[in-house]
């Protein structure tokens, strides 16, 4: 039995691992591919008469230790025509007050059409200093009814969606809807997500990139140009993307109309708004393509902290079942394509259920070289599997970064990044494992679109 137990898990890690590579492969095809297609995105200047216009919503809780710094990014944006709405979502802290003393806001009467239902509407402001600054205070209803609120109020055919602790670099959204321009097919698009802590940022400017010197937000730097340079991209020539960020995408407000919006009964609204996409418009037969673009970054604050990790963890686990349960129909859907035949079930399988194989795994073998019924050939070969491979991955993630767009560019910025690769394996991604495990158990539960308990310290 327990040789069949020690096979079953060494084959999972060596699938899970194996997909990775593959991914990581295919992404760095794709990225050679983008950067011989980057002259494109010195056009913004000479192609501004035939950019769409475009909204961008930034739904914000309790964010008043950024808020101010996100919306001064926001209207320094290198883009032609662009609203900026800020929803505060009943914040209970000064997000709002800090938004309308700092921007000179007054109340506006400006009328809008509710083709999304939400909470009630409270106030609109806008800004005298830039007249395409507006601020929306609402009852609470959560980060989804927020954006629905965003949705019905904004008057342009696109929309951009980013976190309410974000900064986005100045051309970041001439070059993220330069897909919509380039292939008709477009409903969606994102853009790469960096982690902001250690990076120098004064009034909404990215002074400097930087590393955190704290070493949780170091892992997450790891964590998120894997999730992006290889997950993002190793998915998207297929068309597999099974989401586009909350902290930066931009969509079709029609095709958003269309589908309903955002649903406010999910936690990872921006996970299961993508799924739901791919579901619907392979329903209706649509020739359509979900694109992600790496160049244009979008900066954000991650935890610092244990608590808040794990918490931000648990959630998003929880959020990815949901959105997973929601739209099982996807799974091997006629016409679907990579989107319901690869993505989906990797989905299912390995990032949804693999967390509870990889937390048992991690513990029975651990067990089993402790209590001696795993045999000594067995331990060597899971260490090597589970542990040095996933070493050899983080090394790959890291490396891409560094032929691609190399932002960390400083040998001791190398050396935190090689050392992080090292270490991430040795610990944290077992405890990660737990925490997704707990996450998947409690999506078992009907859930909330709650926001979650972040702790944030705001911009330097």
């Amino acid at each position: 039995m327990t040789y069949y137990l020690d096979t079953f898990f060494l084959a999972y890690f060596f699938s899970i691992n194996t997909i990775y590579l593959l991914l990581s492969i295919t992404a760095l095809f794709a990225i050679k591919n983008y950067m011989e297609m980057t002259h494109f995105t010195r056009l913004g200047g000479e192609l501004s008469e035939v950019m769409p216009p475009i909204t961008v919503l930034v739904p914000a809780f309790n964010e008043e230790n950024s808020i101010v710094e996100t919306a001064r990014s926001l209207s320094q944006l290198r883009y032609p025509n662009l609203e900026l709405i800020v929803i505060d979502d009943g914040s209970t802290d000064k997000t709002a007050d800090r938004l309308i003393n700092s921007f000179d806001m007054k109340e506006s009467l400006e009328k809008y059409r509710e083709e999304i239902k939400t909470r009630d509407l409270n106030t609109i402001y806008r800004s005298q200093q830039y007249d395409n600054l507006k601020l929306v205070r609402k009852e609470n209803g959560g980060k989804a009814d927020a954006l629905n609120v965003g949705i019905n109020i904004a008057r342009s055919p696109l929309i951009c969606c980013i976190d309410g602790d974000s900064v986005l670099e100045p051309e970041s959204l001439t070059k993220i809807v330069q897909p919509f321009l380039l292939d008709s097919r477009t409903v969606a698009s994102g853009g790469t997500v960096r982690v902001a802590n250690g990076c120098q940022i004064k009034d909404g400017f990215m002074l400097k990139a930087g590393l955190p010197n704290k070493f949780l937000p170091l892992l997450q730097v790891l964590e998120y140009l894997r999730a992006f340079l290889f997950g993002r991209m190793g998915w998207e020539p297929l068309n597999g993307l099974m989401i586009i960020s909350g902290a930066f995408g931009v969509f079709e407000r029609k095709t958003l109309l269309k589908i309903g919006g955002y649903h406010t009964d999910n936690v990872a609204e921006d996970m299961e708004v993508i799924i739901r996409l791919h579901r619907r418009l392979s329903e209706e037969e649509k020739n359509y393509r979900i694109h992600y673009v790496p160049d244009p970054v979008c900066w954000t604050e991650v935890p610092s902290d244990i608590n808040s990790l794990r918490s931000q963890r648990i959630r998003w686990q929880h959020g990815l079942m949901q959105s997973t349960y929601k739209n099982i129909s996807l799974l091997f859907k006629s016409g679907s394509g990579a989107a319901g035949w690869l993505a989906f079930p990797y989905q299912l399988i390995f990032e949804g259920l693999g967390a509870a194989v990889e937390t048992v795994g991690y513990f029975y073998l651990g067990l089993g070289i402790i209590f001696g019924f795993t045999a000594p050939p067995m331990a060597i070969a899971f260490f090597f599997i589970s542990i040095a491979y996933g070493i050899f991955l983080s090394v790959i993630t890291f490396l891409i970064e560094v032929i691609s767009f190399d932002i960390y560019k400083s040998r001791e910025a190398f050396s935190k990044l090689f050392l992080a690769a090292l270490l991430e394996n040795l610990g944290y991604r077992q405890v990660n494992s737990l925490w997704r495990f707990y996450g998947l158990l409690r999506s078992l539960r009907k859930g909330s679109g709650s926001w979650g308990e972040i702790s944030k310290k705001g911009f330097d």
